[in-house]
């Protein structure tokens, strides 16, 4: 989720408690709390840090507890400054951060990057296709319901907002950010079960066996429709007030066998296999050899003017394979298709090639 729905939410969750001390510090623990998770962005744009390090063990439900342990630790005594009546305890302040914290990975579970939540022990990648990475119909009420509060003086030391008015305004807020996802995602498998029974019952030259809903740009009105059939993807728009139009689809085809080969050879391309959902295939040529790209369908544009304004119209998160004489020579990741003219091809160390080829 985007970092200002994390914001938000982080600033409401002190709020919703009872007797909170009367200090900005605690809006500003509830926001640091809400979130920290994200600290993992300090590995960078590298290729691990994206595939494997992001939302990562920093977002592990079992590492929650002590990253609130961590944070009480460090603002308890500033945030009971502002306990006048004395009956803040420090472990109200740890309920704080843990709630904030565990907010954090609610919203990220609801979006269709993949949190590894359940580190250490499972590296499966919870996408649950609720929202859109910026869901306006989230983020707005949430920053109405926080402008209310503070314009009634939130946990201003002189002037607080009513105890009454504030808890009752802010949970109101957080059964919103909990309620909306939901909602959503229900709305998300309603659909996408009522498409596959279109599909499949009346045929399809397409071939398409299973339809899937990925939330776009404005979702829950406009999705992407993701068709699966045996040998490719079929990506459409479907637009949620206009549920009996035509969907036009464009074809992805699934990777060949050199996908396998190259996951067997290169780690990173092993990363790459757990962190793609859709995985697809284009060739092109460079000089002599022939570059095989594999992306994803989930960040393929179905509004191509938008994801230019965004500058993600050339693609994101593409891992290149190089081949020459049908052997794997070189492969690069590339954070986005513009990377390309600054990413070095790393070659394929001989030994590991070699070791992957098939016995004569």
């Amino acid at each position: 989720m985007d970092s200002l729905t994390h914001l938000v939410a982080g600033a409401l969750t002190p709020m919703a408690f009872k007797n909170a001390p009367k200090t900005r510090m605690m809006i500003l623990f509830g926001i640091i709390c809400g979130e920290f998770p994200d600290i993992d962005v300090i590995a960078g744009k590298t290729p691990e840090a994206i595939l494997a390090f992001h939302r990562g063990a920093t977002h592990a439900l079992a590492a929650q507890p002590l990253f609130a342990l961590l944070l009480a630790l460090v603002f308890h005594r500033l945030i009971k400054k502002g306990d006048a009546a004395g009956t803040w305890t420090f472990a109200k302040t740890w309920s704080v951060a843990l709630a904030a914290l565990l907010i954090h990975l609610f919203l990220d579970s609801m979006t269709t990057f993949g949190t590894q939540i359940f580190l250490p022990f499972s590296d499966l990648r919870v996408a649950l296709p609720a929202m859109y990475i910026i869901d306006l119909a989230m983020t707005l009420p949430l920053l109405a319901v926080l402008g209310i509060i503070l314009a009634k003086g939130g946990l201003s030391p002189a002037n607080p907002a009513p105890e009454k008015a504030r808890t009752r305004l802010a949970r109101g807020g957080l059964v919103w950010l909990v309620a909306y996802p939901l909602l959503a995602l229900g709305l998300n498998y309603g659909l996408a079960s009522h498409l596959t029974r279109e599909y499949a019952g009346r045929g399809n030259k397409e071939g398409i066996t299973r339809v899937e809903l990925s939330p776009e740009p404005f979702a829950p009105l406009n999705w992407k429709f993701i068709g699966i059939a045996p040998d490719a993807y079929y990506m459409g728009r479907y637009f949620l007030l206009s549920p009996g139009r035509d969907i036009p689809l464009t074809a992805y085809a699934r990777p060949d066998g050199l996908f396998e080969k190259a996951r067997e050879a290169i780690p990173l391309f092993r990363l790459f296999d757990k962190f793609a959902t859709y995985a697809f295939e284009t060739v092109g040529k460079d000089g002599s050899d022939t570059v095989h790209t594999f992306a994803d369908v989930r960040y393929e544009a179905t509004l191509p003017a938008l994801m230019n304004a965004l500058g993600r119209g050339d693609g994101i998160f593409l891992m290149q394979i190089k081949t020459r004489d049908g052997d794997l020579a070189a492969y690069r990741f590339l954070y986005r298709g513009r990377d390309a003219a600054t990413t070095q091809w790393e070659p394929v160390p001989k030994a590991m090639a070699d070791a992957r080829k098939p016995l004569p």
